[in-house]
């Protein structure tokens, strides 16, 4: 079958959220004459774009294509969890089947989805020990995994995978909780607002590992969900329940954002624009205290987290300030000469004395 003009994309959104947009989905989006999908995928983009509301069957769909003029750009909106391990794939063979062009972008839910979906029913017994990196393996594009934000050299930055780290922050507070031994983990280089700070775990493959060890006695499971925009871990196993486990984290100091001064040539001696905005740091200490049959234990340090502040660029002006002109003589007249005499005003006659006296206005 002939190809049809309208030019489709796949793009995954996470639950509507703009702030989940990977940068190759925020550009499909950004180039896209019409947005389908669902409302609240939608609500942010109705006031710049040609926004058609669908319910996600392919019939639906498609109506709507076969409305486009020739050489539109259609981008469906799926969330990740629907969207690329289920609704999003099986949409994409129909439509190629029908004669559209079909791209597809997973967003960074996709990869919360796929990273949950990987580390969901392993089971561990008494005495193993979680290796995150080794469950959920290499992250590449082939496997599932895209382009999104990830932090490098105190620097949010675009890498393969991005998003991940939102299941291992999961994963950790959840053996918190449970009482866990901790092999290894380790805090992001700056703060994340996903988990509260002292509670995240921050992987990168071959090099960062969060490991923990089944310290229970019994077999345990873990049981982990990414769809529907959150994600959602337990641990399955022996629970006693006459312990209680309380989590705290204590911010015991503020690291100041640097501040960097940029001369720029274009703005007026002495003007400062702030170019980029920093945030604090800031080192935060987690203690954990367990309570047993009522009875509540010490208070014990599991963590000291260090997050670094970025900086602050401001641009100061060097653009030297003209001085105003002087003002011009009436035609005919000239200076007068610096040797000329100048002769004094008369003195003003002095004004009456008033007897009476008036009280300030206030």
């Amino acid at each position: 079958m002939e190809n049809r003009k309208c030019q489709v994309n796949l793009a995954g959104i996470g639950m509507g959220s703009k702030g989940t947009l990977t940068e190759e989905v925020r550009k499909i989006i950004a180039e896209s004459d019409v947005l389908i999908g669902a409302t609240r995928m939608l609500e942010g983009f109705r006031e710049k774009k040609k926004c058609c509301y669908a319910e996600y069957l392919p019939e639906k769909i498609r109506a709507i294509l076969d409305e486009q003029e020739e050489k539109t750009r259609c981008t469906v909106l799926f969330s990740g969890d629907t969207g690329f391990y289920s609704g999003a794939k099986k949409l994409a063979d129909i439509l190629k089947k029908d004669g559209y062009e079909v791209q597809i972008f997973p967003g960074i839910s996709s990869v919360i989805y796929l990273a949950a979906k990987l580390i969901n029913d392993v089971i561990l017994m008494p005495g193993d020990v979680f290796s995150y990196n080794d469950i959920v393996g290499e992250r590449y594009a082939a496997r599932g995994f895209q382009v999104a934000h990830v932090y490098m050299n105190n620097e949010v930055v675009d890498g393969i995978g991005g998003g991940i780290c939102q299941v291992s922050s999961t994963l950790y507070c959840a053996t918190l909780y449970a009482n866990m031994e901790i092999v290894t983990r380790t805090n992001h280089q700056l703060p994340v607002s996903y988990v509260p700070l002292g509670q995240d775990a921050t992987v990168d493959y071959g090099n960062i590992d969060f490991k923990f060890k089944n310290n229970t006695g019994y077999p345990l499971k873990v049981a982990a969900d990414g769809s529907g925009g959150t994600v959602t871990v337990s641990l399955l196993g022996y629970r006693d329940d006459t312990v209680k486990v309380e989590v705290t984290p204590v911010r015991i100091s503020t690291i100041p954002s640097p501040v960097t001064e940029k001369q720029d040539p274009s703005l007026p001696q002495g003007e400062r624009k702030i170019e980029k905005k920093g945030a604090d740091g800031c080192v935060v200490e987690t203690y954990k205290t367990a309570t047993v049959n009522g009875v509540k234990g010490e208070k014990k340090l599991t963590s000291k987290s260090t997050y670094a502040a970025t900086k602050t660029i401001v641009r100061v002006g060097t653009k030297p300030v003209e001085s105003a002109p002087a003002a011009a003589l009436p035609e005919g007249e000239n200076a007068p000469d610096a040797e000329s005499e100048i002769k004094p005003s008369p003195s003003p006659s002095a004004a009456p004395q008033n007897t009476t006296s008036k009280p300030d206005e206030q």
